[in-house]
């Protein structure tokens, strides 16, 4: 469902993108080229001011946010999703935030006021509070990274975490279509 917020900001989708009617989308939305939202996500940018310049929610070309995640964006916080970037089951992004291109946010992860570099692989139930993760970094399954200190430990993705990677948006890349054709039939 998309819907106004408070100041009638509708959301945008692109035509080649797939929204699960039991999503909820709310305010001022960018939604890219061949996106997939799944069931139960709720992306709500808060906007309650026309001078509110910065309330914003993007998701870049062919991301996927998985079933049940939520992304908030209130007052003059933005929320950026890069391009080919996957947002997996249940994650909760509340901006400022954002997260690079060809990520891969694992189960049940909070970010807020986080900002992800590119090619960062973060598996699941990890907290990523008030940091900067470099680009090309691994997060282990639980971890809660909220000092810079935290950050510097984190390692390189290898090899096999990025082919993994790359296997799941490749997966994923036929979704919004697929999604799309069995509502039709």
């Amino acid at each position: 469902m998309l819907r106004a917020n408070v100041v009638k900001d509708m959301p945008q989708v692109d035509s080649t993108s797939y929204v699960d009617p039991d999503a909820i989308i709310i305010g001022r939305v960018f939604v890219g080229a061949n996106c997939f939202i799944g069931a139960g996500v709720v992306i709500r940018a808060d906007r309650f001011s026309i001078e509110d310049e910065l309330c914003s929610i993007t998701i870049g070309e062919g991301s996927v946010i998985q079933d049940v995640s939520v992304l908030h964006a209130h007052t003059e916080t933005a929320i950026q999703v890069g391009s080919g970037s996957i947002i997996n089951h249940g994650v909760v992004i509340h901006g400022p935030a954002t997260v690079g291109d060809n990520c891969f946010i694992g189960c049940k992860a909070i970010l807020h006021y986080a900002h992800i570099g590119s090619n960062v692989f973060v598996r699941s139930n990890c907290v990523i509070e008030s940091v900067t993760i470099p680009p090309d970094r691994f997060i282990d399954i639980g971890s809660c990274i909220t000092l810079q200190e935290d950050v510097d430990r984190l390692r390189q993705i290898t090899a096999e975490e990025e082919k993994f990677m790359r296997r799941a948006v490749g997966e994923s890349r036929d979704y919004p279509i697929r999604y799309k054709f069995s509502l039709e039939l």
